[in-house]
């Protein structure tokens, strides 16, 4: 990490390979049917096996402390983003409830999985990956639960009742298992076959981000909604970057969750709140202008602040 170029090499990829799955839906080769397929595939059996293969055999995830403290973090950092959103709204032109609690749910919630993990992956390793999936438990219960108290008029049991819990399971069962060190145990040939589902689930999964961006920017356009987009660049990109390494330098936490954060930091909006607000019909124009901005933007400061964030918050 102290060499920028490191950070720029880590980044570049997965960008490329997001501008590859436009490319490929563009041309028609990815169609809606197989985005469904690919997405399904990616979801519940290739990224539950990534999971567990990243966490098995993880000293850090042996430590209770780490277990309990990293989802309690990731919950308080969503809703105080939410809170953050909608005292900033107003400010930015979006006072109508719906445009100003979409905005607030879309700048809650950073892209936690198919960007943050790849650079976890590549850039400080097994250990880091790990806390960042236990980290990733409260990022996965603020998406429901924050979508349902600021977009739904249902109960927030009919909400939690439509997660998809083949992460949450995956996570659950690879630290039940990581205590006891399972790794030494389960046959060669079950760990390599769970590593070699898991190997792919990454690359499918970027391509998909690409894939969503270019099937949704036929309802997007660079000429409206500047404020918007430069209300969600502001929280995203400049303000909750600089609250969550707050939070990395001066809370009681391990050293890998620490990095953890400084890596949530820099990441943009997540994509998957777009499809929640149209679901509880909210302002879903509201939130792809959030997402997109913000992770085009942060192709200049997803580095900086993973630069910054290391020198400023490990001196």
């Amino acid at each position: 990490m102290q060499n920028f170029w490191v950070v720029i090499q880590a980044v570049l990829p997965i960008f490329l390979v997001i501008a590859t799955g436009g490319l490929l839906q563009s041309k028609g080769w990815i169609s809606q049917d197989l985005e469904r397929g690919i997405f399904r595939l990616v979801l519940n059996v290739l990224m539950p096996c990534f999971i567990l293969d990243s966490i098995l055999g993880n000293e850090t995830l042996r430590n209770p402390e780490n277990i309990i403290t990293a989802p309690l973090i990731g919950v308080f950092l969503c809703a105080l983003a939410a809170l953050l959103g909608l005292l900033f709204a107003p400010f930015f032109g979006l006072r109508e409830r719906s445009s100003k609690r979409s905005f607030a749910f879309a700048v809650s919630i950073m892209n936690f999985g198919y960007i943050a993990v790849p650079l976890a992956q590549s850039i400080f390793g097994k250990e880091t990956l790990g806390m960042l999936f236990v980290f990733n438990l409260g990022i996965e219960i603020s998406l429901w639960t924050l979508g349902a108290i600021l977009l739904s008029r249902q109960t927030l049991l009919h909400s939690l009742k439509q997660i998809n819990f083949s992460a949450i399971a995956a996570i659950i069962l690879g630290v039940t298992l990581n205590f006891a060190n399972a790794q030494e145990w389960i046959p060669l040939f079950v760990l390599k076959t769970v590593h070699y589902l898991g190997t792919p689930a990454n690359p499918l999964a970027i391509l998909l981000i690409g894939a969503t961006f270019a099937a949704s920017l036929h309802s997007f356009s660079f000429r409206e909604g500047w404020q918007t987009m430069g209300a969600g660049i502001f929280l995203r990109n400049l303000l909750l970057p600089f609250t969550l390494l707050l939070v990395a330098r001066f809370a009681p936490i391990s050293e890998d969750l620490r990095r953890v954060l400084i890596l949530q930091s820099a990441m943009p909006a997540a994509l998957y709140p777009i499809v929640l607000i149209k679901h509880y019909h909210g302002d879903s124009v509201t939130a792809l202008r959030v997402a997109v901005a913000s992770t085009l933007f942060g192709l200049l400061t997803i580095p900086l602040i993973l630069k910054f964030g290391m020198s400023w918050v490990f001196g």
